[in-house]
């Protein structure tokens, strides 16, 4: 539990629970830190947190931490206070409150370091973006192809008329014919891009939206530990 905390909560990612064994004053070491767990009936004394300052030795740096299910004394309370020691309780659910000063600062560090606790999701507006605007009339063919067949028709008829491939109006309408042609190549490769944009974009809405945030487990929501016979409990 101790370590669980120290990891997911206060950001010690290094926190380890040491083997068991007798109480050695350290039950949750780091190298940032050390934490003391206890679970009995009565509120944890000053001793208890004499010991910890004890098994810290030289390591003055070493932040010290104890997790306490019954509270502590008022004269623990007060030596925690003066010895910057981080006072936590638990409870049988595993939540875990954090009781003095050094341990409340604690905890709102790590919230400031982790940006509140919350990850936000990227924003996908231009994903959601809708398809493009469809013609007014995209089942009905393009005015160039019917300019494209009214030229080449009088052309035809011109060409009967008239048998003299080199006549000036047949070389006009050539012309006109060769540029109507290129813009109804241009017209079907625009719709053909405009096709498979909508494609997209529909297929785009139609997946499953991306979540707004998502926020870490609550330290309510973890199950509590088995009880353990002993003074020492992670």
């Amino acid at each position: 539990m101790a370590a669980h905390h120290m990891v997911n909560v206060l950001g010690i990612r290094d926190a380890r629970r040491t083997p068991t064994g007798p109480d050695g004053g350290i039950d949750v070491v780091s190298r940032s830190a050390i934490a003391q767990v206890k679970r009995h009936s009565a509120p944890t004394g000053r001793p208890d947190l004499q010991r910890l300052v004890g098994a810290r030795g030289r390591s003055a740096s070493l932040r010290l931490l104890f997790y306490s299910a019954a509270g502590y004394s008022e004269s623990a309370r007060r030596y925690a206070d003066e010895m910057d020691i981080a006072l936590f309780t638990y409870d049988i659910t595993g939540n875990v409150a954090p009781l003095n000063r050094p341990a409340k600062s604690m905890r709102a560090s790590a919230s400031r370091s982790s940006g509140g606790g919350s990850v936000v999701a990227p924003r996908a507006a231009s994903a959601r973006a809708l398809p493009p605007k469809p013609s007014k009339h995209p089942g009905r063919p393009g005015l160039g192809w019917v300019v494209a067949g009214v030229l080449f028709g009088g052309a035809l008829v011109n060409r009967i008329a008239r048998p003299d491939p080199w006549g000036f109006f047949d070389v006009v309408v050539a012309v006109i014919c060769l540029l109507v042609v290129v813009l109804g190549i241009h017209s079907i490769v625009e719709r053909v891009k405009w096709n498979r944009r909508s494609r997209q974009a529909r297929a785009l809405r139609a997946a499953p939206p991306l979540s707004g945030v998502l926020q870490p487990k609550s330290e309510t929501s973890r199950p509590a530990e088995p009880a353990a016979t002993g003074a020492v409990e992670i």
